[in-house]
C-alpha cells in the first residue's frame, strides 16, 4: 500500500498516526518503514491526548521503538496535558528497557554509585579557596 502511494501520515479520528500506532504495538519494522517513506513527518506530533510517538512507544514497552524515535530527534521531555513524559509512563508501567533509553544514564549511574556526592564535595572544596 505504501509503495502504491497510500497517505501514511494521515491520523485517525483521535489524531493517532500510523507511526504512533506502530510504537504502541512495538512494531519497529513498520515504524522504520513509515519513517523512511514519510516526507513531512513531525517526530513530536501529538494525538488528542497530548501523546507523542515516544509516549506511545513507552506505553507499549518497546525499547527498540523508543531508541528509534530518540535517534530521529524525539523530545523525551515532552509532556502530555497531565504532565506525563514518556519516561514517566515507562517507569509507572515498569518497562525497564524503555527506561534505559529514556533516562539520562550518566546521571542515574552517578546517583547510584554516589559519584554525584564526590563531585559536590570537590565543588565545595573549590569554593573555599
Amino acid at each position: 500500500m505504501v509503495d502504491a502511494g497510500a497517505h501514511i501520515n494521515v491520523a485517525d479520528g483521535r489524531s493517532v498516526t500510523p507511526i504512533m500506532m506502530a510504537g504502541s504495538k512495538g512494531n519497529a519494522k513498520a515504524m522504520q518503514l513509515l519513517i523512511a517513506k514519510s516526507e513531512h513527518w513531525e517526530v513530536d506530533q501529538v494525538d488528542e491526548n497530548g501523546w507523542s510517538s515516544l509516549h506511545h512507544a513507552a506505553y507499549g514497552g518497546s525499547a527498540i521503538c523508543c531508541k528509534l524515535l530518540l535517534g530521529q530527534g524525539a523530545d523525551k521531555n515532552v509532556r502530555d496535558p497531565r504532565g506525563r513524559r514518556p519516561l514517566d509512563l515507562a517507569r509507572y508501567l515498569d518497562h525497564g528497557l524503555c527506561l534505559a533509553h529514556l533516562e539520562d544514564l550518566k546521571a542515574r549511574l552517578a546517583f547510584e554509585t554516589g559519584a554525584h556526592l564526590e563531585e559536590d564535595d570537590q565543588n565545595s572544596d573549590d569554593e573555599g579557596d
